[in-house]
């Protein structure tokens, strides 16, 4: 049972596996890699499309029509439910319409039966006593009942008896309504009184008022004329004192502009004398300072031939030690150049690429006059040799600094050089623009100079490809990587990891596709592997 149990198990996982197989078979197949092309002003960009986003794209975009969906289906049913509403109001209205009309209905058929039936036993009281007037009264009713209950007619005095009773039942509901209105009478006589005693009080308190209010009016009148009287009076007194605060202001103006006069001359009067002070200090030390130069110019000029010999001397030291350095750089840069010569490269062209990229300026400064000395035109020489080699130099430092002369990963067998090859595909002759370079899946790829990524992404046949700009025209890609760790516009250094080694694109296995480009045209990425052995073992 047991082993039913765990076969059964196991049957159930191999069908979800397949059921996952096949569901990513057919998102990879439905949302497959694809490209943009956008062409713009005459240059064409390319947008790669990988599996992933499409499905998130295609996932976000349902999820926000089943939202809109949603939202359209509620608002419905919404709308539907109003309308049910509405109809269950209309339906309510029209069955109280009928009710109150099916009352009305009753009530005039209930009145119709009160009126035959009181016909009724008026027709019955005139039979029992002919000639004789309608009940009125509770005693003419209970004569009539005392004068039918001999002749034995049941029916007549039991409708009777009924009739008296509500007749007496309103008359006592009469009575208690009109004891209640007479209290309520009262009450509201009572709440009259007051309100007349009240509406007498305030009308005294009114006139009291009034009477007081013109006794105030008048005296406001009075001390508004009192008031205006003053006000005019203040006026005269204000516009004589605004006379005199101008005198004063202009006093004051003037005492002030003396003041400031004085300031100012005491002020000059003390700047001249300070001036005067300084002057004197100035001329007494510009006198120590000549006698003091005076004294030293006699001790230099005794110094200067003996500075001369040793100048001579220094000079002739220095022109044989760069001399010495111009040829060790004329060595060293026998290698550089030979270095880069097998590559394939043309050195002569790199440095002219180098020459337009670089700057020059400055001040122009001429040589100083006087330097036709033998030893000083000889160090002048080594010195302008000695420039021209180190200028070299760092060029072709550069140069190499820009080679890509390591291969992308560190350990590695070479499956496919450059070159024509038979296709592996279809068996038809090719060409090779690079070198397949084998190694473990998902290896480090390495950037093999420094430079800028300006491609990273899908490219057809190469599958995930990264593409560097080394400078001075020369450009590497790596192709058929398994993931891509830089973008574009990225500054990479030398060694840097880019991505993994794969097998994505137009592969047949786990490799890297390397390839060097000059100015567009591929190269022999072994030449620059050769050219880099022999740098490294020097």
């Amino acid at each position: 049972m047991l082993f039913v149990q765990r076969f059964i198990l196991l049957g159930g996982m191999a069908e979800m596996k397949d059921v996952k197989a096949r569901l990513g078979e057919l998102v990879r197949r439905w949302f497959a890699p694809r490209e943009i092309i956008i062409r713009t002003s005459g240059r064409i960009q390319f947008i790669c499309l990988s599996t992933r986003a499409q499905f998130i794209a295609t996932t976000v975009l349902g999820g926000v029509v089943l939202g809109a969906l949603g939202a359209s289906i509620n608002l419905a049913i919404e709308q539907l439910h109003q309308y049910s509403r509405d109809i269950a109001v209309r339906q309510a209205e029209s069955a109280y319409n009928e009710l109150l009309t099916a009352f009305g209905d009753y009530v005039e058929r209930a009145g119709d039966s009160i009126a035959a039936a009181d016909a009724e036993v008026a027709a019955l009281a005139a039979r029992a006593n002919p000639g004789g007037s309608a009940l009125s009264t509770p005693a003419q009713s209970g004569d009539m009942l005392a004068s039918l209950s001999g002749r034995g007619d049941a029916a007549l005095k039991s409708a009777l008896r009924d009739r008296l009773t509500m007749f007496e039942a309103d008359l006592r509901k009469v009575s208690e309504r009109n004891k209640l209105l007479v209290g309520e009478l009262s009450v509201l006589k009572r709440e009259l009184q007051q309100a007349q005693f009240d509406r007498d009080t305030a009308i005294d308190a009114r006139q009291a008022k009034a009477a007081q209010l013109a006794e105030e009016m008048n005296k406001t009148r009075t001390l508004g004329e009192r008031g205006a009287a003053l006000q005019r009076e203040l006026a005269e007194v204000t516009a004589r004192g605004a006379g005199a605060e101008t005198r004063i202001n202009s006093l004051n103006a003037k005492v002030a502009s003396l003041d400031a006069e004085l300031r100012d001359t005491n002020r000059r009067a003390g700047d001249i004398e300070e001036q005067a002070r300084q002057l004197t200090v100035a001329l007494n030390t510009a006198i120590e300072q000549r006698n003091r130069l005076q004294n030293e110019r006699a001790r230099m000029a005794g110094t200067v031939g003996e500075l001369r010999q040793q100048l001579a001397s220094l000079q002739e030291s220095q022109a044989n030690f760069v001399a010495n350095l111009a040829e060790r750089a004329r060595d060293n840069i026998e290698d550089m150049e030979k270095t880069v010569a097998m590559t394939g490269l043309d050195v002569d062209k790199l440095l002219q690429s180098i020459d337009q990229e670089s700057g020059e300026g400055g001040p122009f400064i001429p040589v100083p006059a006087g330097t036709n000395d033998e030893g000083e035109q000889k160090l002048l020489a080594s010195v302008a040799s000695l420039g021209d080699q180190v200028e070299r130099w760092e060029k072709l430092r550069l140069i190499l600094r820009t080679l890509p002369l390591t291969a992308p990963i560190d350990s590695y067998y070479i499956s496919s050089m450059y070159g024509t090859r038979t296709d592996p595909f279809n068996g038809a002759r090719a060409l090779h623009e690079g070198v397949d370079m084998v190694s473990k899946l998902r290896s480090e790829v390495l950037a093999t100079a420094p430079g800028t990524v300006t491609f990273a992404g899908w490219k057809g046949g190469y599958g995930r490809l990264v593409e560097i700009d080394h400078g001075l025209g020369i450009v590497t890609r790596y192709a058929h990587l398994h993931a891509i760790n830089v973008k574009v516009g990225d500054v990479v250094d030398y060694r840097q990891e880019i991505g993994k080694l794969g097998s994505s694109g137009r592969s047949s296995g786990p490799h890297v596709h390397f390839e060097v480009r000059y100015n567009g045209r591929p190269l022999d990425p072994m030449a620059f592997l050769k050219a880099g052995r022999y740098v490294f073992k020097g």
